[in-house]
């Protein structure tokens, strides 16, 4: 575990950051957001032991990155949506070149070439995301391409570079969807938001299931499933606030409310082991770890209600950005690591605290 947090600068606007799946090492990809310099995708590794974090490759990337969704099952394969200056939205879907170990990157010097395998067809003014199916490896390889009025489902060919459409779903609303999200429970569940409202919808029947309206009180920036909990959910607001609901009881009230930052929340990660733990970061500068005892998923020797006594806890407020927090995300290798960007280009590495480590393993 890292003795300090680790620094990375992508030097240009950036809002796109993941965690590459990688189980040896803490591995990130950024995308930068400039309109007018040629962008790049930066992969930043956090090494044990060092001081600050290392780049292992940076890739050319043409146009300006909204967002990054590296493969699940394949970590060569990476989809970007992007754009360019007075043109419309795109999605591709790249492959990376392999990564050194040992190779340490400065200053963009050394760009390498992504190939270029499929570009989805996009029939609306704005892509938002793409998400790749979270049971993995299957034997559609598929994936949700979420656009501004509906999403489709699509397949991959074993060669990557074909893809089929398998189905759309339209979301007819007032507002425009701002992004999606897949459900890793019921394989057949995706949610949408779009305003102040969240909807689920059943791939099995393209319908939609159940509507949270009025979840925050102007817009939902994002969403996450507890990945230990069937039907728990995370939510972040632009009223400042991280709230939680489950699914089987979608009312106006969610089960627990927290105000989270002094001014937008942009996003919300469960931990992918210990759900209790949870990254939120937002408009004010800052990313926040807290310790959201009460609602953890228990253990299969244990009640439920066993942890309702326990008080829910901010652990860690890390001031190190010095302007808008975009994205804060996990690393798949290390359950303990996270990564914050903000829109300067400046990455952040940190961890759990070990006391706080402790408290949960003892």
């Amino acid at each position: 575990i890292m003795a300090t947090q680790q620094i990375y600068n992508l030097k240009q606007h950036a809002r796109a950051l993941a965690a590459l799946v990688d189980l040896d090492h803490n591995r990130f990809i950024a995308g930068t957001s400039s309109i007018r310099n040629m962008n790049e995708i930066h992969i930043v590794e956090s090494p044990e032991g060092r001081e600050d974090a290392v780049c292992r490759m940076v890739c050319e990337h043409p146009s300006e990155i909204w967002d990054i969704s590296p493969c699940s099952f394949d970590p060569s394969l990476v989809f970007t949506t992007h754009s360019t200056e007075g043109a419309s939205f795109g999605c591709t879907l790249w492959k990376l070149p392999p990564i050194e170990d040992s190779t340490e990157v400065q200053n963009s010097s050394n760009l390498k070439t992504m190939t270029s395998l499929a570009t989805v067809p996009i029939s609306s003014r704005r892509v938002n995301n793409v998400v790749w199916n979270p049971q993995g490896k299957s034997p559609k390889n598929s994936f949700i391409v979420v656009e501004e009025h509906h999403f489709s489902v699509w397949n991959m060919a074993a060669s990557s570079s074909e893809l089929k459409e398998e189905s759309k779903v339209w979301c007819q609303g007032r507002e425009a969807i701002t992004k999606g999200f897949w459900d890793p429970h019921p394989p057949h569940l995706v949610m949408t938001c779009a305003g102040n409202i969240i909807d689920a919808w059943d791939l099995r029947t393209a319908r939609k299931s159940l509507s949270i309206s009025n979840a925050h009180q102007g817009k939902v920036f994002d969403l996450d499933f507890n990945p230990n909990k069937q039907n728990m959910i995370v939510t972040g607001g632009d009223d400042s606030k991280i709230k939680f609901w489950d699914l089987r009881k979608v009312g106006p009230t969610p089960v627990l409310a927290v105000v989270a930052h002094d001014h937008w929340v942009t996003s919300v990660r469960y931990n992918g082991l210990h759900d209790q733990l949870l990254m939120s970061c937002g408009t004010d500068h800052c990313s926040r770890l807290w310790n959201i005892a009460s609602l953890k998923s228990a253990p299969a020797d244990q009640e439920e209600n066993d942890s309702q006594h326990i008080e829910d806890s901010l652990v860690l407020t890390l001031k190190s950005h010095q302007e808008s927090v975009q994205k804060v995300v996990w690393s798949v290798c290390d359950g303990w690591t996270f990564a914050s960007l903000s829109y300067d280009g400046r990455l952040v590495i940190d961890s759990v605290p070990s006391t706080t480590k402790y408290k949960i393993l003892l």
